[in-house]
């Protein structure tokens, strides 16, 4: 089989497996606060963030090296930034 047709069968295989994959939604919270006077300056910041169906990387790749992703659920991430 030619690679540019094992190319293209690949990636319509990927558009027909997005397409069963449910969407990704996120809810995003951020605070912020700052402090200044004439010997200091501070700025920080806190942000949660909700996923429904976080698509991330599985760290396995598909026959021409394209990365392979999938759905994890439900998660979050908590950051802090100054």
């Amino acid at each position: 089989m030619p690679l540019m047709q094992k190319q293209i069968e690949n990636q319509i295989e990927m558009i027909l497996k997005w397409e069963l994959t449910q969407h990704e939604s996120l809810d995003d919270y951020e605070l912020g606060w700052r402090l200044k006077n004439e010997n200091i300056k501070l700025n920080t910041n806190v942000y949660y963030m909700d996923y429904k169906n976080q698509l991330v990387l599985t760290g396995a790749i598909n026959d021409v090296g394209a990365p392979i992703r999938a759905t994890s659920g439900s998660s979050y991430q908590i950051r802090f930034r100054n």
